[in-house]
């Protein structure tokens, strides 16, 4: 048996961190760009390539991690901490790609030069805490609920 966690305190430090380093995730983005436009993609479908799998994998992870709480919480087992950070890095990126397909567009990204290119990404990394925070919360929910089940299939 793991050692028990708590989304909200792992989530709560990963957010300190990134509210300084918001800029990482950019990077990574710029690379996916870099690639796919360098296997023939223009550089205004490279963004809309990107950002469809972000609004997938925003929507879609949580449901996977939620299920593999549950998973593991009836087996007696929880998630390790490295799981919870991991989820975080990923989802943290994947909100904050999202955000910002809102707030610019790729050819504004790729062909305009007024010089506020791709400033949107830090502060759609600012806004990706607050739904990591809710989302551990919610994490927490689903944990303490299954730990709850579990003690009553125990106990039945």
């Amino acid at each position: 048996m793991t050692k028990k966690v708590s989304y909200l305190a792992i989530t709560l430090k990963f957010s300190i961190a990134s509210f300084f380093l918001a800029v990482l995730p950019v990077f990574v983005a710029l690379g996916f760009q870099l690639i796919l436009t360098g296997l023939g993609a223009d550089c205004n479908k490279a963004w809309t390539i990107i950002w469809t799998i972000s609004w997938t994998g925003m929507i879609i992870t949580p449901i996977l991690f939620a299920r593999r709480i549950r998973r593991r919480g009836l087996a007696g087992f929880h998630l390790p901490s490295q799981a919870v950070t991991f989820f975080n890095i990923i989802q943290y990126s994947f909100i904050q790609w999202s955000l910002a397909s809102i707030l610019t567009s790729g050819k504004t990204l790729c062909y305009v030069t007024d010089g506020q290119n791709g400033i949107e990404f830090i502060f759609t990394g600012w806004m990706a805490i607050p739904v990591l925070l809710a989302l551990s919360l919610f994490f927490d929910f689903v944990k303490r609920k299954t730990q709850e089940d579990l003690y009553n299939i125990h106990n039945s």
